[in-house]
């Protein structure tokens, strides 16, 4: 199972007839949504939607990623959340539990705890989406060895900077968000891109965050699957390259050479390494 997928796909819990279609979307992992996708008058059922869903054999028996978004854990609806998973009768092997709106290490070390305790194969997903959580991201990124990723909420932290929806807006805070998880193995997730028609624009978003060191972008749309994995995929001219860095590097004992007219150093060499490998 990949470490770093390049997208997972959210299904909101209340819609339990979506579960499996989900998971034939061809994303490397799905997200059961209890926070944002579902209603106040739904938490209820969308919680014992999910949780059923979780202990079948399909959630156990996939090779794909399953992830759980519960809610905030400071409202009611998140405790009842996390109380429900930590009395869960039967969950998959592995998973991962992604918190929203994680805005300090304490927060984060105390899920684990109770995650942990009773699903030690599981780790978490840390939401940043508040100014609070961007100034803290690099404790949040080193406060606890179960954490495998950060996800950006950009739409929330948008919404509290009363920032624009455009690029440029949030340049800045996803920048900051790459430099503070650097030399974690942290997975780093982009925010949806919420226009489900808008495939060129989806794959212009993918394309810059991946720029910026960002591993994938989560999608709400089965659609939007086939364009983030192209994105985040190296393309065929890029791989071929790869291969050519590598080889005539190795061929000069870590040396710096030239291949294509360019030099290539022991970073550039690793860079290439980390491409091939993903």
């Amino acid at each position: 199972m990949n470490h770093r997928p390049p997208t997972l796909l959210f299904c909101p819990a209340h819609r339990p007839e979506r579960f499996d279609k989900a998971l034939q979307a061809g994303a490397p992992g799905i997200v059961l949504d209890l926070e944002d996708g579902v209603g106040a008058d739904a938490k209820d059922s969308a919680r014992d939607a999910a949780f059923a869903w979780l202990a079948g054999e399909t959630a156990r028996a996939t090779p794909q990623r399953i992830c759980l978004r519960v809610n905030d854990p400071h409202t009611a609806a998140g405790l009842e959340d996390l109380h429900r998973l930590a009395h869960a009768p039967a969950l998959p092997a592995a998973g991962w539990l992604m918190l929203p709106k994680v805005e300090d290490a304490a927060l984060l070390r105390w899920a684990a705890g109770h995650l942990l305790r009773r699903a030690p194969g599981w780790q978490l997903c840390a939401l940043i989406e508040s100014a609070a959580g961007l100034r803290r991201a690099q404790e949040i990124a080193r406060a606890h060895p179960a954490l495998a990723a950060l996800g950006f909420g950009g739409a929330d932290l948008r919404a509290e900077l009363g920032a624009a929806d455009t690029w440029e807006a949030l340049l800045h805070a996803r920048s900051s968000l790459v430099v503070d998880a650097a030399g974690t193995g942290l997975a780093l997730l982009d925010v949806q891109h919420i226009a489900i028609d808008d495939e060129p624009g989806l794959r212009e978003q993918a394309l810059r965050a991946r720029a910026l060191g960002f591993h994938g972008k989560l999608a709400i749309h089965p659609r939007q699957v086939r364009p983030i994995l192209e994105c985040f995929g190296p393309s065929p001219a890029e791989r071929e390259a790869a291969r050519r860095i590598v080889a005539a590097y190795e061929a000069c004992a870590g040396n710096a050479c030239q291949v294509d007219g360019r030099m290539v150093d022991e970073p550039i060499y690793q860079q290439a390494r980390a491409l091939l490998a993903r």
